[in-house]
């Protein structure tokens, strides 16, 4: 009797958590100016084409010192920095006075998005929202937008 308890406990709370993934989905995108979420392998293919020839704009990191999701994304860079003291990244924090947030409400506005999550690293025209997508892809976005 306890097993079969036991059991149905587990797959009552597999339910749950099932329940709140689909309901409560992961906010995690990689955005370009256009207003397109872009995947992995489109962002992929994009940056294995032709980097855009226009002015070439900053690179901007907006983060929150505050903020434990941002933590990863910012040791990573500074990390990557470090080694690689020729990349040049602005990296500005929302909460340490007002040119983080300026920047983040510009930022978003010229993105034409609602939301926009932190960490988030603007390279030209594309945005990668969370350390997971900034770790992943911020070096060959840079490498292809710097070209």
């Amino acid at each position: 009797m306890k097993t079969s308890s036991s059991i149905r406990w587990i797959l009552a709370c597999l339910l749950v958590i099932g329940l709140y993934l689909s309901v409560f989905p992961v906010s995690a995108t990689i955005f370009t100016k256009e207003v397109s979420n872009l995947t992995e392998p489109e962002l992929y293919e994009l940056t294995n084409g032709t980097a855009p020839t226009e002015v070439k704009e900053p690179v901007y990191f907006l983060y929150d010192p505050e903020c434990g999701s941002c933590a990863p994304a910012h040791e990573y860079l500074q990390a990557y920095l470090e080694q690689h003291p020729d990349v040049n990244v602005e990296m500005l924090s929302l909460s340490e006075g007002t040119e983080g947030k300026d920047k983040y409400d510009e930022l978003k506005a010229a993105f034409h998005r609602e939301k926009v999550y932190i960490p988030v690293m603007y390279i030209g025209p594309i945005a990668l929202e969370t350390s997971h997508d900034i770790e992943a892809n911020f070096e060959d976005v840079y490498r292809w937008y710097t070209q």
